[in-house]
């Protein structure tokens, strides 16, 4: 999981652009962005990484070899089982000003994997991010 604010397309570009096609493990990322803007980020990133990267659409079960960016204005959180995994999105209130918002990402990739959760935050503004790290790490999570 990755959650990204300010500066966050460049450095996703980066990070991205430098794992494998073969990469062992599906990736969701949260860049704080409005509506409309996260489709283009996504294509964009896809064209610049060895794997696809496409904006979420809800309901999609997690693969590797594929980045899913939650829409702008809507959390994105994994529920199910572990081995049954899937993205769910929603409208729910913002947290900490941001929908969607990489806690709730994080809180979600801590309950249905716990420690086998790999987290980055790759830039930041304010506080989102925090408690949701603070979960995964409880959970012994890198």
């Amino acid at each position: 999981v990755i959650g990204s604010s300010t500066g966050g397309p460049r450095a996703l570009e980066v990070v991205l652009s430098a794992l494998p096609a073969d990469f062992a493990l599906p990736i969701l990322i949260v860049q704080h962005m409005p509506a409309g803007f996260t489709a283009n980020l996504a294509q964009s990133l896809s064209g610049s990484c060895a794997f696809d990267v496409r904006e979420a659409r809800g309901g999609e079960g997690l693969e590797r070899g594929v980045a899913l960016v939650a829409p702008g204005d809507r959390h994105m959180r994994v529920v199910g089982p572990a081995r049954e995994a899937r993205v769910e999105l929603d409208l729910g209130p913002p947290r900490n000003f941001c929908r969607p918002s990489v806690d709730v990402l994080f809180e979600s990739a801590a309950e249905v994997f716990g420690g086998a959760t790999l987290a980055v935050v790759l830039t930041g503004m304010g506080q989102d991010g925090l408690l949701g790290a603070e979960k995964l790490r409880a959970n012994g999570a890198r």
